[in-house]
């Protein structure tokens, strides 16, 4: 493979995906790809892996559901954040909840998301959900956590 700015290690696993792939397409297909294709299709998909998977910093400011920017601001070394995004439409159908755990690099630690009972109205939905994620960071041993939340009923006219 002539992508020379992958090292060996990145490339290899995408040659070993490629002849399983081909190996599946001679048993169940009845066709075969050519070696040149398969050699380019494996570094196509090494580079596109590479592209997708680099560090990336949390500067980049991200478009809300609302077409706000919005940043991710990591934690200070030692503490987590936990963000936490409730959804409710109306009081006939359920909620729910969701929460990311990352450290101060952005790594996902915990994720978990929940749906709840019907709630009368959004803020009993948000503080529902508020009081299942605490309890959760609780019970997995977390201690130094920073939230990140957006209460719909505080921005609402």
């Amino acid at each position: 493979m002539s992508v020379e700015s992958l090292p060996v290690s990145q490339r290899s696993p995408w040659v070993l995906w490629t002849i399983w792939k081909n190996r599946n397409q001679v048993l169940y297909a009845d066709c075969q790809d050519s070696l040149v294709s398969q050699v380019t299709q494996a570094s196509e998909e090494a580079r596109t892996w590479n592209e997708l998977n680099m560090e990336q910093t949390c500067t980049e400011p991200m478009s809300g559901l609302m077409g706000e920017n919005r940043r991710w601001d990591p934690p200070l070394t030692g503490t987590v954040k936990c963000n936490i995004h409730s959804n409710w439409r109306n009081a006939k159908l359920h909620s729910g909840g969701a929460y990311v755990i990352r450290d101060h690099r952005g790594d996902v630690l915990h994720h978990a998301r929940e749906a709840f009972t019907f709630s009368p109205n959004r803020l009993t939905s948000e503080l529902r959900c508020l009081e299942w994620a605490l309890q959760s960071m609780k019970d997995l041993g977390y201690q130094d956590v920073v939230l990140g939340l957006i209460c719909m009923i505080l921005s609402m006219p």
